[in-house]
């Protein structure tokens, strides 16, 4: 659109013969150069972005489940609970005798427990929730803006559909279970103390039988006595 203006200021040849002699020749065709030059600087700046970003996913990912691997799920997990990120629930999950399902039935039906599994809990959980499988078959779910009767609830619907599944796709005829503890952020607690604190309730619904939730109410914060000061 400015080259008009250029052979206004400039000039161009009286003959198509003398172009390449004029001084509007070498604006346009180096013009032209730069410009062809700066869309392949700029297609190269995106395919490195997008590759960046591809294999940044990967290193993240959990192949198997396709959800967050526990490298993932750290890292996205401590930038939603930087400090004053508000109220998040963490749930964790494990599946109830899962060696017994790798001995008895293979270890290809295992791995399609721990993708339907992951499945679940993705379809089950509200926009913005964070999912990773941190261990074998051990997973977590963080809440953000959650509360502990959000985790609850999110934790009881999972482990009810799952214990009701039936994945004949696996060539398995029995269902499986998974036990939950959940736990609400502190103000200002750290993934680890968010972790050990849903890991003890996780670890009482083992041992109190499997196939349940456990809450840990515990060490949250007492509310205050109406009127108090």
């Amino acid at each position: 659109l400015i080259k008009p203006l250029f052979a206004a200021m400039v000039g161009t040849a009286s003959a198509p013969q003398g172009y390449m002699a004029t001084t509007y020749a070498a604006i346009s065709q180096s013009g032209s150069v730069v410009t062809l030059m700066a869309i392949a600087l700029v297609l190269l700046l995106v395919i490195m972005r997008d590759t960046t970003a591809e294999m940044v996913a990967r290193s993240e990912t959990d192949p198997l489940s396709s959800v967050l691997n526990r490298r993932g799920f750290e890292h996205h997990a401590e930038l939603a609970l930087l400090p004053g990120a508000g109220t998040a629930v963490l749930v964790t999950a494990d599946l109830d005798d899962f060696k017994k399902i790798n001995d008895n039935f293979g270890h290809a039906a295992g791995d399609g427990v721990i993708a339907h599994f992951a499945a679940m809990l993705v379809d089950a959980a509200p926009t913005g929730a964070i999912v990773g499988r941190i261990g074998g078959e051990e997973f977590a779910v963080l809440l953000p803006d959650a509360l502990l009767s959000d985790g609850r609830l999110y934790a009881e619907t999972v482990r009810t559909t799952f214990a009701s599944a039936q994945l004949p796709v696996l060539g398995v005829d029995r269902g499986f279970t998974a036990s939950f503890g959940v736990a609400q952020r502190n103000s200002d607690d750290s993934l680890f103390d968010l972790s050990r604190r849903a890991d003890a309730a996780l670890y009482r619904a083992k041992a109190g039988g499997r196939n349940q939730v456990r809450v840990a109410i515990a060490e949250l914060a007492p509310t205050p006595a109406v009127g108090a000061a």
